[in-house]
Parts: C-alpha cells; structure tokens; sequence
C-alpha cells in the first residue's frame, strides 16, 4: 500500500542520514575481513542514495585525477578506411574498421586511470590520417 511505500522511504531516508555521518571515517580501500565496519557498510551499499554516496564519489575521483600530457598519447584514425566500411553498409565485427573500432583498439590497453583527466585537460590526441588534420577544431580541407 502506499502508506508501507512511505514508511520505507522514511526508514531509508533516515538510514541514509546516518550513513552520511559515518562515511567519512570509513576506509572503503580496505578489504574483506580487514574491519568490521567497512564489511558492514559495503554489505547495505545498495540501500544508499546516491545523495549519499556522491561526496565519497566525487572526493574520490578529484583525488585520482590527473593533468596528462595528451600530446604523448595520439590516436591515428582513417576516416576513409571507416567511410569505406560505412559505404560497403558492412558491420565492423574486427573493431578496426570504423572510427569507433579504431580508436577503441589503440586506447585499449590504457588503464582505468589514464581516463580520470582533471576536467579542463585532454587524454589524447587524435590524427586523422590522410586529411592532414588534428582534433583541435575540425578537420577543414
């Protein structure tokens, strides 16, 4: 009924509430059985809100970020090997075919942090091969 859907969402509400005290003296960096209270906290994580979760979440990722130098990591794409894909109305099943294919296959082996760039810097460089181009406007003929 409507009034049992109300009473627990005012029961998680205030669970989140509490929660919001406790996440920050929580080291979630350790691992299972290293405390009590993490085990805890990581067993009920699908009971939080993301309202509560979001501060240890953003704090989290401006702490791992970092202001790469993009211009030692540059991606080559062909344009005219993907249009060519696009033209045949082929599916790319190799990945290496359209731009998407081609750029996933050079950044794969990038790990999970390469990709955690502060807000205002750039990854990686992209060249467009053949049209003499770089991705710092738009490729213009």
């Amino acid at each position: 009924s409507f009034e049992q859907l109300q009473f627990r969402y005012t029961v998680l509400k205030r669970f989140n509430m509490k929660m919001k005290q406790v996440l920050p003296f929580v080291n979630l960096a350790l691992g299972h059985g290293k405390s009590r209270l993490t085990d805890s906290v990581k067993g009920v994580k699908s009971l939080l809100f993301w309202g509560t979760k979001e501060v240890l979440w953003n704090k989290a990722i401006t702490t791992s970020q970092y202001a790469p130098n993009f211009r030692s990591t540059k991606v080559r794409i062909s344009a005219f090997t993907a249009s060519n894909l696009k033209e045949q109305k082929k599916c790319d099943w190799s990945g290496t075919l359209s731009q998407f294919g081609q750029l996933m296959n050079q950044l794969k082996p990038k790990p999970g942090s390469f990709y955690r760039c502060t807000r205002d810097s750039r990854a990686f460089e992209v060249i467009f091969k053949g049209l003499h181009s770089h991705d710092v406007g738009g490729c213009y003929q």
